[in-house]
Parts: structure tokens; sequence; C-alpha cells
């Protein structure tokens, strides 16, 4: 199983909340899960947005 999978659907619901095409939601959840697999995260702990 990808790690981050509710990273991921958290993606997919505001995706959807701000009515995005459907085309659009592939192209976001592909490169989310691609970002994944390049830094090896293991938990969507890894993932969260660093503050500024």
């Amino acid at each position: 199983m990808m790690a981050g999978t509710g990273y991921l659907e958290a993606i997919r619901q505001q995706i959807r909340v701000r009515h995005y095409s459907y085309q659009t939601e592939k192209s976001y959840l592909y490169w989310n899960r691609y970002f994944i697999r390049h830094f090896r995260f293991s938990t969507a702990k890894q993932i969260s947005p660093r503050v500024c």
C-alpha cells in the first residue's frame, strides 16, 4: 500500500470541492504519487506541508 493514501484522498476531496475537471484530478494525483515514490515517503506525516 502506498504511503500517504489519506493524503491523496484529501487532495482528491479538495479538487472535487473546487470543481476541477476529472483530467486535472488525475494529473494532480499522478504527480503526487510520483512525488511520494521519488522521495520514498513511508508515512503521511512526512508529507505534511512546511510552515514558512
